[in-house]
């Protein structure tokens, strides 16, 4: 419908050129998260995010070793890989790293023998270290706060869920800050990135509490998204029911003076603004009711799901920073279906085995 009524339906359907993200990703968005939801099997869950990290993983190391040939031929830079931007690198290393978190974290798990625990183990370590170097090498502050409130909640939760997996996250997350710690030094001021980000917290409640506050400085909040989020505000004052269309604020965005951006940075107001505020509460809604089957079931919770929680978590607290691309949402919504299909299914396997076992 909002493609429908958009203000240009052709790059409401097709994207615009750089972005790519209309109704027909949207459909591939639906297609990957119908598919993922179906997943029974848990080796062909781990299978899935072992392909994702791992390949992850070969681009860090690509962008590490920083080889000028091979960047040539394989179309990479150092700071943004193969992505057309450093955020748009940042967003997908943040849901492979809580991913390789998974992974490192059920390591053993499924009853394998110890040496092959054990190289796993190392596997999975290495692969930790390699993404944590590429967090930082692409410098996005929302995606290092998104991994940094997954891992800290992750590591508080799996002390009461899982409890025999506690030290297996602990050490995943001591893996990932001794090796951003590392890969920071020299590379990225994180002092003065820490002192930019409580001034604009301080600027921002300063806003809300009533304070008067300077519409420059507002504006300049999280590098301008403060006046890509306030024009996005809006715009969705303006077309509250369907938006302007999906991937279609560019040129309202243009019209409003703004020509070096076309999205808010905050995905909720991108989809209030671009597909209409009820798309943006069933959204919220979808992402209610997630949660409230996983506080309903966390007596019951595994490492798995619980990690595959903190996975769609990470990258939720990145998406209040960020946008949506053709060529990262997609890994969310696979992250979203697998997180889904784990919390609905859990406890059946051993409702199955205690049948069978009747039998």
């Amino acid at each position: 419908l909002s493609t429908v009524f958009s203000t240009n339906p052709g790059v409401s359907f097709f994207g615009d050129s750089y972005r790519k993200d209309g109704l027909v990703s949207y459909f591939a968005y639906a297609g990957i998260f119908a598919a993922a939801i179906k997943l029974r099997n848990r080796r062909h869950i781990k299978l899935i995010l072992n392909i994702f990290v791992s390949s992850a993983s070969v681009l860090a190391l690509l962008g590490l070793l920083n080889i000028p040939a091979v960047n040539e031929y394989l179309f990479i830079n150092p700071g943004d890989s193969v992505f057309c931007n450093p955020n748009h690198y940042g967003y997908y290393i943040c849901m492979s790293i809580m991913s390789a978190v998974l992974l490192c974290s059920s390591n053993g798990a499924d009853g394998c023998g110890k040496k092959k625990k054990a190289l796993f183990f190392v596997i999975h370590a290495a692969e930790l270290v390699l993404l944590a170097n590429a967090l930082i090498a692409c410098k996005t502050l929302g995606s290092l706060l998104a991994v940094i409130v997954a891992l800290i909640a992750l590591v508080a939760l799996s002390l009461f869920a899982v409890r025999k997996r506690f030290w297996h996250v602990l050490i995943a997350a001591a893996l990932i800050f001794a090796s951003a710690g590392i890969s920071s030094a020299g590379v990225w001021d994180m002092k003065a990135e820490s002192t930019r980000l409580f001034t604009d917290i301080s600027t921002v409640y300063d806003a809300i509490s009533g304070e008067q506050v300077d519409e420059e400085a507002l504006n300049a909040v999280g590098s301008v998204r403060g006046l890509f989020f306030r024009n996005a505000v809006k715009f969705i004052g303006e077309r509250p029911v369907f938006g302007y269309g999906p991937d279609n604020l560019g040129e309202r965005y243009r019209e409003s003076g703004i020509t070096t951006n076309d999205r808010p940075h905050n995905e909720v107001v991108q989809f209030a603004s671009s597909i209409g505020i009820p798309a943006a509460v069933f959204y919220l809604l979808a992402m209610f009711f997630h949660l409230l089957m996983f506080i309903k079931k966390f007596r019951r919770l595994d490492i798995v799901t619980l990690c595959a929680y903190a996975a769609v978590g990470a990258y939720l607290v990145s998406s209040l920073f960020g946008n949506t691309m053709f060529y990262t949402t997609p890994y969310y919504f696979m992250l979203l279906g697998i997180s889904y299909a784990l919390i609905k299914n859990l406890g059946c396997e051993s409702i199955i085995v205690v049948k069978n076992s009747r039998a």
